[in-house]
Protein backbone atom coordinates (compact mmCIF):
# COMPACT_ATOMS: atom_id res chain seq x y z
CA UNK A 1 0.00 0.00 0.00
CA UNK A 2 0.86 3.80 -0.45
CA UNK A 3 1.42 4.28 3.19
CA UNK A 4 3.24 1.30 4.16
CA UNK A 5 5.65 2.49 1.01
CA UNK A 6 8.98 4.26 2.77
CA UNK A 7 10.56 6.30 -0.58
CA UNK A 8 8.72 8.59 -1.53
CA UNK A 9 9.35 7.32 -5.38
CA UNK A 10 8.06 3.64 -4.01
CA UNK A 11 4.89 5.42 -2.84
CA UNK A 12 4.46 7.23 -6.96
CA UNK A 13 5.10 3.98 -8.40
CA UNK A 14 2.41 2.70 -6.48
CA UNK A 15 -0.21 5.52 -6.98
CA UNK A 16 0.38 5.15 -10.95
CA UNK A 17 -0.13 1.39 -10.79
CA UNK A 18 -3.59 2.46 -8.96
CA UNK A 19 -4.21 5.36 -11.38
CA UNK A 20 -3.92 2.93 -14.84
CA UNK A 21 -6.02 0.67 -13.31
CA UNK A 22 -8.75 3.29 -12.40
CA UNK A 23 -8.23 4.79 -16.02
CA UNK A 24 -9.16 1.11 -17.39
CA UNK A 25 -12.06 0.82 -15.09
CA UNK A 26 -13.19 4.07 -16.12
CA UNK A 27 -12.73 3.09 -19.56
CA UNK A 28 -14.70 -0.03 -19.53
CA UNK A 29 -17.54 1.55 -17.69
CA UNK A 30 -18.01 4.56 -20.55
CA UNK A 31 -17.93 1.83 -22.80
CA UNK A 32 -20.64 -0.32 -20.69
CA UNK A 33 -22.60 3.04 -20.83
CA UNK A 34 -21.94 3.54 -24.77
CA UNK A 35 -23.53 0.27 -25.49
CA UNK A 36 -26.27 0.07 -23.14
CA UNK A 37 -29.38 1.57 -25.32
CA UNK A 38 -31.48 2.92 -21.86
CA UNK A 39 -28.57 5.10 -21.35
CA UNK A 40 -29.44 6.51 -25.38
CA UNK A 41 -32.82 7.41 -24.41
CA UNK A 42 -33.90 10.34 -22.60
CA UNK A 43 -34.22 10.56 -18.52
CA UNK A 44 -38.23 11.94 -17.94
CA UNK A 45 -36.22 12.64 -14.55
CA UNK A 46 -33.15 15.06 -13.99
CA UNK A 47 -31.71 12.47 -11.90
CA UNK A 48 -28.42 10.92 -12.99
CA UNK A 49 -28.52 6.95 -13.22
CA UNK A 50 -26.95 4.53 -11.46
CA UNK A 51 -24.32 3.65 -13.40
CA UNK A 52 -23.60 7.47 -14.49
CA UNK A 53 -22.96 8.15 -10.06
CA UNK A 54 -20.62 5.33 -10.57
CA UNK A 55 -18.73 6.29 -13.43
CA UNK A 56 -18.66 10.23 -11.13
CA UNK A 57 -16.99 7.95 -8.22
CA UNK A 58 -14.64 6.13 -10.24
CA UNK A 59 -13.89 9.65 -11.78
CA UNK A 60 -13.39 11.35 -8.40
CA UNK A 61 -10.98 8.56 -6.81
CA UNK A 62 -8.73 8.73 -9.94
CA UNK A 63 -8.60 12.54 -9.13
CA UNK A 64 -8.18 12.52 -5.47
CA UNK A 65 -5.36 9.93 -6.28
CA UNK A 66 -4.02 12.49 -9.33
CA UNK A 67 -3.64 14.37 -6.26
CA UNK A 68 -2.22 12.51 -4.14
CA UNK A 69 0.37 11.60 -6.80
CA UNK A 70 1.25 15.00 -7.85
CA UNK A 71 1.62 16.24 -3.77
CA UNK A 72 3.96 13.31 -4.15
CA UNK A 73 5.77 14.78 -6.70
CA UNK A 74 5.55 18.53 -4.74
CA UNK A 75 7.60 17.06 -1.98
CA UNK A 76 10.23 15.26 -4.05
CA UNK A 77 11.10 18.52 -6.10
CA UNK A 78 10.75 21.06 -2.73
CA UNK A 79 13.33 18.42 -0.96
CA UNK A 80 16.00 17.74 -4.10
CA UNK A 81 15.72 21.85 -4.07
CA UNK A 82 16.05 22.70 -0.57
CA UNK A 83 19.62 20.01 -0.83
CA UNK A 84 20.39 21.25 -4.00
CA UNK A 85 19.89 17.85 -5.74
CA UNK A 86 18.86 17.34 -9.53
CA UNK A 87 15.47 15.08 -10.18
CA UNK A 88 16.56 13.52 -13.71
CA UNK A 89 19.60 15.63 -14.17
CA UNK A 90 18.02 18.94 -13.76
CA UNK A 91 18.07 21.51 -11.01
CA UNK A 92 14.61 21.77 -9.89
CA UNK A 93 13.46 25.39 -10.35
CA UNK A 94 10.64 27.78 -8.83
CA UNK A 95 8.86 27.53 -12.09
CA UNK A 96 9.09 23.57 -11.76
CA UNK A 97 7.08 23.89 -8.15
CA UNK A 98 4.64 26.26 -9.61
CA UNK A 99 3.41 24.33 -12.52
CA UNK A 100 3.14 21.46 -10.25
CA UNK A 101 0.49 23.42 -7.82
CA UNK A 102 -1.06 24.55 -10.97
CA UNK A 103 -1.80 21.13 -12.27
CA UNK A 104 -3.10 20.06 -8.57
CA UNK A 105 -5.29 23.70 -8.41
CA UNK A 106 -6.89 22.18 -12.02
CA UNK A 107 -7.20 18.49 -10.10
CA UNK A 108 -9.56 20.50 -7.58
CA UNK A 109 -11.51 22.37 -10.57
CA UNK A 110 -12.15 19.03 -12.24
CA UNK A 111 -13.34 17.31 -9.06
CA UNK A 112 -15.85 21.09 -8.50
CA UNK A 113 -17.12 19.69 -12.27
CA UNK A 114 -17.90 16.07 -11.61
CA UNK A 115 -21.59 15.36 -13.12
CA UNK A 116 -23.69 14.94 -9.65
CA UNK A 117 -21.33 17.26 -7.37
CA UNK A 118 -22.22 20.31 -8.86
CA UNK A 119 -25.32 20.92 -6.47
CA UNK A 120 -23.36 19.36 -2.96
CA UNK A 121 -23.03 22.59 -1.44
CA UNK A 122 -20.90 20.73 1.32
CA UNK A 123 -18.61 19.14 -1.47
CA UNK A 124 -18.05 22.75 -3.47
CA UNK A 125 -17.54 24.64 0.20
CA UNK A 126 -14.38 21.51 1.39
CA UNK A 127 -13.16 21.82 -2.34
CA UNK A 128 -12.82 25.87 -2.21
CA UNK A 129 -11.01 25.55 1.21
CA UNK A 130 -8.52 23.20 -0.19
CA UNK A 131 -8.53 25.39 -3.41
CA UNK A 132 -7.55 28.46 -1.63
CA UNK A 133 -5.04 26.56 0.33
CA UNK A 134 -2.80 25.47 -2.98
CA UNK A 135 -3.58 28.79 -4.25
CA UNK A 136 -1.14 30.50 -1.36
CA UNK A 137 1.61 27.60 -2.64
CA UNK A 138 1.64 28.52 -5.80
CA UNK A 139 1.80 32.24 -5.16
CA UNK A 140 4.93 31.51 -2.65
CA UNK A 141 6.93 30.24 -6.16
CA UNK A 142 5.58 32.37 -8.53
CA UNK A 143 7.25 35.13 -6.03
CA UNK A 144 10.34 33.53 -5.98
CA UNK A 145 10.16 33.25 -10.16
CA UNK A 146 9.40 37.41 -9.90
CA UNK A 147 11.98 37.64 -7.62
CA UNK A 148 14.86 35.78 -9.75
CA UNK A 149 13.94 38.37 -12.40
CA UNK A 150 14.56 40.77 -10.03
CA UNK A 151 10.78 42.13 -10.18
CA UNK A 152 11.11 42.80 -6.31
CA UNK A 153 8.20 44.29 -6.47
CA UNK A 154 5.40 42.29 -7.79
CA UNK A 155 7.57 39.28 -5.94
CA UNK A 156 6.44 41.51 -2.52
CA UNK A 157 2.69 41.92 -3.71
CA UNK A 158 2.43 38.11 -4.89
CA UNK A 159 3.92 37.17 -1.31
CA UNK A 160 0.96 39.82 0.71
CA UNK A 161 -1.09 38.00 -1.47
CA UNK A 162 0.01 34.70 -0.46
CA UNK A 163 0.02 35.51 3.11
CA UNK A 164 -3.77 36.36 2.96
CA UNK A 165 -4.22 32.81 1.30
CA UNK A 166 -2.63 31.37 4.23
CA UNK A 167 -3.73 32.75 6.96
CA UNK A 168 -7.65 32.79 5.65
CA UNK A 169 -7.11 28.77 4.77
CA UNK A 170 -5.88 28.48 8.24
CA UNK A 171 -8.82 30.14 10.04
CA UNK A 172 -11.36 28.11 7.74
CA UNK A 173 -12.03 24.41 8.27
CA UNK A 174 -9.57 22.71 6.68
CA UNK A 175 -9.64 18.71 7.14
CA UNK A 176 -6.45 17.67 5.78
CA UNK A 177 -3.73 17.86 8.61
CA UNK A 178 -0.56 17.32 6.94
CA UNK A 179 -1.73 20.50 4.50
CA UNK A 180 -2.49 22.63 7.97
CA UNK A 181 1.42 21.77 8.82
CA UNK A 182 2.38 23.17 5.53
CA UNK A 183 0.51 25.74 5.80
CA UNK A 184 1.90 26.66 9.41
CA UNK A 185 5.47 26.34 7.97
CA UNK A 186 4.72 28.28 4.90
CA UNK A 187 3.56 31.09 6.96
CA UNK A 188 7.26 31.65 8.71
CA UNK A 189 8.61 31.35 5.56
CA UNK A 190 6.68 33.61 3.57
CA UNK A 191 7.95 36.27 6.57
CA UNK A 192 11.96 35.36 6.24
CA UNK A 193 11.32 35.67 2.01
CA UNK A 194 9.65 38.98 2.44
CA UNK A 195 12.49 39.79 4.55
CA UNK A 196 14.96 38.72 1.41
CA UNK A 197 13.28 40.41 -1.43
CA UNK A 198 12.95 43.72 0.36
CA UNK A 199 16.84 43.83 1.03
CA UNK A 200 17.39 42.42 -2.06
CA UNK A 201 14.79 45.79 -3.58
CA UNK A 202 16.79 48.04 -1.26
CA UNK A 203 20.05 46.95 -3.14
CA UNK A 204 18.48 47.01 -6.60
CA UNK A 205 17.57 50.82 -5.58
CA UNK A 206 20.50 51.76 -4.79
CA UNK A 207 22.02 50.43 -7.70
CA UNK A 208 19.58 51.86 -9.57
CA UNK A 209 20.54 55.52 -8.40
CA UNK A 210 24.15 54.79 -8.88
CA UNK A 211 23.68 53.94 -12.72
CA UNK A 212 21.03 57.32 -13.05
CA UNK A 213 23.20 59.51 -11.89
CA UNK A 214 26.41 58.21 -13.74
CA UNK A 215 24.69 58.00 -17.06
CA UNK A 216 22.77 60.91 -16.59
CA UNK A 217 19.66 58.70 -17.07
CA UNK A 218 16.45 58.13 -15.19
CA UNK A 219 14.15 54.88 -15.62
CA UNK A 220 10.05 54.47 -15.32
CA UNK A 221 8.44 52.15 -13.10
CA UNK A 222 6.94 49.59 -15.14
CA UNK A 223 2.80 48.37 -14.61
CA UNK A 224 3.35 45.62 -11.76
CA UNK A 225 2.14 41.91 -13.06
CA UNK A 226 -0.39 42.05 -10.02
CA UNK A 227 -2.00 44.99 -11.42
CA UNK A 228 -2.70 43.36 -14.74
CA UNK A 229 -4.12 39.78 -13.57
Amino acid sequence: SVASAAAVQNKIDILENILMDCKDAISALKDEIKNDPKSKTPSESKQMSSINYLLSYLMYLRLVRTIERNNLLVQQAEEARKNNQPIDGKKVRPQDLTRLYEIILQNYTELQQLPGFETDGGYQKEIDIELKAYRAFRCYYIAQVLTGLRRFREALAMLERCSTYTSESLASKLQDKQLINKLKILEQDIESCKFEVHADSVLEDDDDEDTKYSSGKSYKDKKPLVDRL
